[in-house]
């Protein structure tokens, strides 16, 4: 026997611990030590990762430097080839310099080295001057992280294509203080900073504050100016209108300003002085043609001690750029008459140089790849709002510092580089870890400001400019898969990405925006400014005689920046936001996650192989355990035992007053149980279903409770529905009995072996052929969990779903409710909800079990609120033995319980409802005026919202609606009843943080056994939690925590829109609809595209009719995209049987009116329109035709208000006029509206067309008439 080498000993374990791996089919390492891995189920892992892999269970020197992978494909495992000696020399010489590491071996991973997206363009641009092989960044990076420098080298040999040509940096001193273009980036600041756009009004600059002693102020004074002559961009101007810069040969101030706070007394006095100063500086907004871009403040303190604040506008310097002046400030500090070389490239001459890239191959492949993801793009995270954007006028962005010690930085970028992940990598895909928990959907766009100084010139990383672009990052945080995965694959996109970042993000972000209609909204304002791989903005100024104390950065229309920084090893993290936007404590809660984020990874190796990171804050965790209902012990009774008890106590008192028929309690149970004991002859048992098709009246009730009595679960079916659709049901329950009418018995063609009981007058007839007999059995005593119904609601594939409730869920929710209002004896409820919507069974079980009396309209007219009124009030019904002892009006109503929109019919008959001690309202929606309206009119009532869905009985949540609030947008959702609980979860079942919308399920007592005979769909309806084991009812509504832990109610998954890219819930659009006064009741739908799937716009419903002002008071309380681009108004919204809005009624929207069609009719409409087709290359322009929809987009705006500016002298026309009025006619009517001297545009719009109609000759002539010589 031959004895295993070590090498084959070593060869077998590694081999042994790949194959653990679960995306590794088989594993194969040849005689020469080279390692072949299958991939398994379409999975192909990097090598990279399984080197990562290889190294938690062996040394290192049992690690391959090389792993090929083969996914099947038939080229994934050819072996790359090797490079030349010389050329390898060449490589591994690129490596150390653009690595800055002092030694590379054959074996190192780029990353592991401390390698970086910015150091990989750094070395794409080296290996094709030096080794002629072209290479884009999105195809080098993947190949750095999958190799080692040997494959590296290996992936290289065979490659033959030749570096892109891009435009050289041209230096032109003559034209040095001529203007020149803004880039994308500082036109999108220059239009930002105004307050045309949401979140404007706000300079995109970082402010720094720097504290020490000793301070040598003149000295100072003389080393920024110093700083200021050297680099152009500190001395430059901007014209916004014109969209270019030019640079000062001077500055027209004193480029230090001092401060002199030595003479203020005392601790308190100096703290308000600074905090005086910070106020005024750090959010300055400098006048755009001032020269202050980059004002600096020394600030004189007690004790020789000093401040120095530092603004700097990113229109002159990137992150990049401070470091730069920074720098140069301590150069020139420590040596005042020091000389170093000149810069070698001016900013004027690169963004020249620039411009010609579009003309360049490598410009157009990246153009090619955004157009094809333009319509795709995801929007931005859609995180909690507390207020509108639009109405910050000014906002102020907070910060919220945090640092990484060395120690856990230093083993976080080991870990991260082990797996191929650079710094800045992995601290993205944690940010979209933490802003994907936080934001209603997991598929959104991240802004990623990149320091995008393409290598048109050896010098250009030194030089000071905004340089800067952005990279839209889409993340899909859906999946399931570990955080290691999620990680690689967010890493993998931006790298596809950055490979493409010949094109800006402005120029992506224009173009996403027209297509979706519109940019007056902040469309990315979510950004993550990582600076770990940028030159180091100083933690210390002048040799460390300024101590950093203070950043703060802010950018228009963003809402939240997390900036990240090194620092002497450690990682300084920013997370800067408008707080104000945001509900209080949300920012903290996810800066607090995304810090223990990054300790947790850091520290423990298994975070990194976790699916489920668990960022839910440790208070609300707490929160959502308080938020349960409170456990109580259920009674183990059967839910008609209640009204059992009660006909024992109370036989005479009346239990059902209907206008045919009064049965007391004595009578009712003796009727009930009669019934009940000859059903159980006809057959009725636990296992199948008694059926009951009744108008609404006494009979009725008979029945639901002769089934319990009968041992069987009652089957309520609607009496309007066809014939054939009730002998469906009828046959698909294995229904054996019904009981129904005369009339609607004969009309329903019935399956064979069913036993028809019909009532006949007051009497029960069984079915044809039978008797009755003279002495059945006793009634059935069905437990706890026995059915107590089945009960048939709409599915979504047209097959009704019968939900199947036990009698311990049923037990529950009445007796909950019975003692939440003190239901007894002395009150009368009116039951109009129909017996086949679950709110009927409170009527039946609760009402009844309480001993009260259940007051039911006339069938001919139960759906008359006029009729209903009548009851309530007690007027000329000539029912009833009046209320028993506990006082009220004589025969009125004190007890009321019906969807919303029942009531808002019993209302409009203006009824007294003063009587009314309690009101339950579910269902649907209670819009804010109605709980309003019942609070003034019935005072002495506790109105009870109470919602759920049929799966969980009847209701279980609710909320005490008390002084409601006219600011409420809904009436909030409430709190679980006892035995039952609500989770807020996300597609992965994780709990969602406070303010979140997610998706609802509940468990607890109240959860029905499933759906009769449908395992199928009860499967995929109730399930159990994969980790806490709970059995869970997906309710398919969305709501959401408040830090109270109430839930509010946001709409419905199902309803939910996709309109231009935006996601859409009706509901929010139909709560501010129900604002308005003058509208009663609303609903949105989508008005779908024509010939392809999704929707083009909203159309709201509104009754009795459409206010003429309701699309104006929606825009001033809903984003754009929100308000209703069609309005259709109906004297009532059609309701289903059960009182809901019966969305499949509504009619077609009316269709948009044709508006493009309708020629300019004003002199100033015509100047505005041929402005418009000029600008947008349009043949012709209508009055109506919307800007953005024919193409317009932010920067296009502004030439057209430059343009209209040239053309109408002294017209007041800004961005903000554009956006408020995106049409023809709107610009020219706030034109005219804004004439000081009414008519005054339109003559100079008449002039206008006069003048440029005139040939050069017609000039002449004229000028000649006006001014003979």
């Amino acid at each position: 026997m031959t004895t295993p080498t070590e090498a084959e000993l070593s060869s077998e374990k590694m081999r042994n611990v790949l194959a653990t791996h679960p995306a590794v089919a088989s594993v194969d390492v040849d005689a020469a030590g080279r390692v072949r891995v299958e991939a398994r189920g379409g999975r192909r892992p990097t090598p990279g990762e399984l080197r990562a892999f290889l190294r938690r269970g062996l040394p290192e020197d049992l690690v391959p430097d090389e792993i090929v992978i083969d996914d099947g494909s038939g080229t994934a495992g050819v072996r790359p080839g090797v490079l030349a000696p010389g050329r390898a020399e060449t490589l591994t010489r690129l490596w150390r310099e653009v690595l800055a590491v002092p030694s590379v071996r054959h074996g190192d991973n780029f990353f592991a080295l401390g390698g970086d997206s910015l150091a990989a363009a750094r070395l794409v641009h080296r290996i094709g001057e030096e080794l002629g092989v072209g290479l884009d960044l999105g195809e080098m990076l993947p190949l750095l992280r999958a190799h080692t420098l040997a494959g590296f080298g290996g992936e290289l040999a065979g490659r033959t294509a030749k570096p892109d040509e891009l435009p050289a940096v041209v230096r032109d001193d003559a034209a040095r203080y001529e203007p020149f273009p803004l880039t994308d980036q500082q036109q999108a600041y220059c239009l930002g900073r105004g307050d045309s756009f949401a979140s404007g009004n706000v300079g995109c600059r970082t402010y720094f504050e720097f504290d020490g002693a000793g301070l040598d102020v003149d000295r100072f004074r003389r080393a920024w100016g110093r700083v200021v002559e050297r680099h152009d961009m500190v001395r430059a101007v901007f014209d916004a209108d014109e969209l270019t810069q030019r640079v000062l040969r001077e500055l027209p101030h004193d480029p230090v300003d001092v401060v002199d706070l030595r003479g203020v007394a005392g601790a308190a006095g100096e703290e308000a002085g600074l905090r005086a100063v910070r106020d005024e500086l750090s959010h300055y907004v400098a006048p755009l043609d001032s020269g202050r871009m980059c004002p600096v403040t020394v600030v004189m303190l007690p004790g020789d001690r000093y401040r120095v604040c530092v603004g700097v506008e990113a229109l002159i310097a990137d992150l990049a750029g401070n470091a730069v002046l920074f720098d140069d400030l301590s150069f020139f500090y420590a040596h005042p008459d020091g000389e170093p070389p000149e810069p070698e490239v001016r900013f004027r001459d690169y963004v020249l140089a620039e411009a010609k890239v579009e003309d360049t191959d490598v410009y157009r492949r990246s153009l090619a790849y955004w157009q094809a993801r333009y319509d795709t793009l995801p929007p931005a995270p859609d995180l909690p709002l507390a207020v509108d954007p639009r109405t910050v006028a000014d906002p102020t962005f907070v910060p919220h510092p945090a640092a990484l010690d060395a120690g856990t930085w230093g083993a976080l970028k080991r870990r991260a580089g082990a797996r191929g992940l650079t710094p800045a990598g992995l601290l993205i895909a944690v940010y979209a870890e933490v802003v994907a928990a936080w934001s209603r959907s997991p598929h959104f766009t991240l802004n990623l400001p990149s320091f995008n100084r393409l290598p048109l010139h050896p010098g250009v990383d030194r030089a000071v400019g905004e340089f800067a672009s952005f990279t839209l990052l889409e993340v899909d945080a859906s999946g399931g898969d570990t955080f290691e995965t999620r990680a690689a694959a967010i890493q993998e996109r931006l790298w596809r990405d950055l490979g493409h970042q010949h094109v800006t993000g402005m120029t992506v972000l224009r173009e996403v925006m027209r297509r979706r209609g519109g940019v007056a909204q902040a469309l990315m304002p979510i950004v993550l400014t990582s600076a770990t791989a940028v030159a180091r903005e100083p933690a210390s100024l002048l040799s460390g005689l300024l101590t950093r104390t203070y950043r703060l950065s802010q950018t228009p229309q963003v809402w939240l920046d997390l900036i990240v920084e090194e620092q002497d090893g450690v990682l300084h993290l920013n997370w800067d936001a408008i707080d104000e936007l945001f509900p209080a404590g949300l920012m903290d809660d996810m800066f607090a996650a995304y810090v223990r984020l990054l300790e947790r990874l850091a520290a423990d190796e298994a975070t990194w192989g976790a699916a489920d990171l668990d960022l839910l804050p440790g208070e609300q965790r707490a929160a959502r355990e308080a938020a349960a209902g409170p456990a109580r012990a259920v009674p183990e009774v059967a839910a008609h035992a209640f009204f059992h008890e009660r006909a024992a106590e109370q036989p005479g008192h009346p239990a059902v007053v209907a206008a045919d028929r009064t049965l007391t309690y004595g009578e009712l149970r003796e009727e009930a149980e009669l019934l009940g004991r000859r059903l159980r002859t006809l057959g009725a048992a636990a296992d199948a279903p008694v059926a009951v098709l009744l108008e609404k009246g006494w009979a009725q009730v008979v029945a639901a409770l002769a089934a319990q009595y009968g041992g069987a679960p009652y089957m309520p079916l609607d009496p309007a529905l066809p014939p054939g659709r009730v002998r469906d049901l009828v046959e698909s329950a294995g229904a054996r009995i019904v009981l129904t009418g005369e009339g609607l018995g004969k009309a329903v063609a019935w399956p064979s072996g069913v036993r028809v009981v019909t009532v006949d007058g007051d009497a029960w007839a069984p079915p044809p052929g039978d008797r009755w007999p003279a002495d059945p059995p006793p009634p059935a005593e069905p437990g706890p969990g026995d059915l107590c119904y089945v009960l048939y609601t709409s599915g979504s594939t047209g097959r009704p779903k019968g939900v199947m409730v036990e009698h311990r869920s049923l037990v529950n929710c009445v007796r909950e409710t019975v003692e939440l209002f003190g239901l007894g004896p002395g009150d009368r409820a009116l039951g109009v909800t129909a017996l086949h919507h679950d709110m009927s069974a409170f009527d039946v079980f609760g009402v009844l079990g309480a001993g009260a009396t259940l007051v039911l309209p006339d069938p001919a007219r139960g759906r008359d609120a006029a009729h209903w009124g009548d009851l309530v009030t007690g007027r000329g019904t000539g029912r009833g033995t009046g209320r028993g002892t506990e006082g009220g009006t004589e025969g009125g109503i004190t007890f009321w319980n019906s969807v919303p929109a029942m009531m808002e019919m019993l209302l409009t008959h203006d009824p007294d409802v003063s009587g009314l001690r309690g009101v339950i309202l579910g269902g649907d929606w209670i819009p804010v005026p109605l709980a309003a309206r019942l609070a003034r009119e019935a005072p002495e009532a506790l109105l009870l919202s109470i919602g759920g869905p049929t799966e969980t009985t009847v209701w279980n949540i609710w909320h005490r609606v008390v002084d409601p609030d006219p600011s409420w947008s809904a009436v909030p959702y409430g709190r679980a009843i006892a035995n039952t609980r609500y989770h807020i979860l996300d597609g992965r079942l994780r709990d969602r943080p406070d303010w979140v919308a997610g998706e609802m399920y509940c468990s607890g007592v109240s959860l029905a056994r499933g759906y009769w005979r449908d395992p199928e769909r009860t499967g995929a309806a109730f399930i159990t939690h994969p980790e806490t084991g709970e059995r869970l009812y997906r309710t398919g509504d969305v709501g959401r925590f408040r830090p109270d832990g109430v839930i509010e109610f946001v709409g419905r998954a199902d309803f939910q829109l996709k309109v231009r890219g935006q996601r859409i819930e009706p509901g929010e659009v139909e709560s501010s609809i129900l604002r308005h006064p003058d509208v009663a009741a609303a609903v949105v739908t989508g008005i779908p595209h024509e010939g392809r799937p999704g929707h083009r716009g909203l159309a709201a419903y509104v009754a009795p009719a459409c206010p003429p002002d309701l699309a104006e008071f929606l825009a001033a309380r809903l984003a754009p995209h929100l308000v209703p681009q069609v309005f259709v108004a109906l004297d009532a919204l059609p309701l289903t049987a059960n009182g809901k809005v019966d969305r499949r009624a509504l009619p077609d929207p009316e269709p948009a009116r044709v508006k493009h069609n309708t020629p300019p009719r004003t002199c100033l409409e015509k100047v505005v329109a041929r402005a418009w087709a000029d600008l947008l290359g349009a043949p012709e322009v209508g009055v109506d035709d919307d800007f953005f929809a024919l193409g317009g987009d932010s920067l296009v705006a502004t030439r057209l208000v430059a343009r209209l500016r040239h053309d109408l002298p002294g017209a007041g026309i800004a961005l903000r006029t554009l956006f408020a009025a995106p049409t023809v006619a709107g610009v020219a009517a706030r034109l005219r509206d804004g004439d000081a001297v009414p008519g005054r545009m339109e003559r100079v719009a008449r002039l206008r067309l006069s003048v440029d109609t005139m040939t050069a000759a017609d000039v002449e002539r004229s000028l000649h008439e006006r001014n003979p010589r």
